[in-house]
């Protein structure tokens, strides 16, 4: 369970830095994957809603990356 806590919250991390670093897209690009990815694992756990978060900035982030 404690896995699940640090990949939502590390979800929740690179979320906010995605939506932030969608300007230079080869930063952008990578942190967004990674980060919608970690927040579908997190938002198994107790600390769902964390991951949701991290998933949902993470999904704006990759959706401005892609769009510059």
């Amino acid at each position: 369970m404690k896995k699940l806590k640090y990949m939502a919250l590390a979800s929740l991390v690179l979320g906010i830095i995605s939506v932030g670093a969608w300007l230079v897209p080869p930063v952008g690009y990578p942190v967004s994957v990674i980060g919608v990815f970690l927040g579908l694992k997190g938002s198994e756990g107790e600390h769902g809603r964390l991951g949701l978060a991290g998933l949902v900035l993470s999904m704006i982030g990759l959706i401005l990356c892609v769009a510059v």
